[in-house]
C-alpha cells in the first residue's frame, strides 16, 4: 500500500500576537483542566485570571506589554 503525500497546509496568519509564552499557556491549560472550585461547574475567564494570579503566575506584565507593541503599531503607520 503506497502512503499519500501530506496534506499542505497554508501559513495561517496571526491576526492576534501571542500573550503568553510556552509555559504559561501549559500553566493556564493545566488550571482550566483541573478540577472547578466547590460549588462550579466550569471555570470562567475571571476565575482563570484569578487562580494565575493566585499562583504567582505573571501574565498582567505580558498582556500590558503586547497592548503598548499593537499601539505603537498603530501610532507608526
Amino acid at each position: 500500500m503506497k502512503l499519500k503525500q501530506p496534506y499542505n497546509r497554508r501559513e495561517q496568519k496571526n491576526l492576534c500576537p501571542k500573550i503568553f509564552d510556552g509555559e504559561k499557556e501549559a500553566y493556564l491549560i493545566a488550571i482550566a483542566c483541573s478540577k472547578t472550585p466547590t460549588g462550579k461547574s466550569n471555570w470562567t475567564l475571571q476565575m482563570l485570571a484569578d487562580k494565575m494570579v493566585e499562583l504567582n503566575i505573571d501574565f498582567l506584565s505580558q498582556v500590558r506589554e503586547k497592548e503598548k507593541e499593537l499601539e505603537n503599531g498603530n501610532q507608526s503607520g
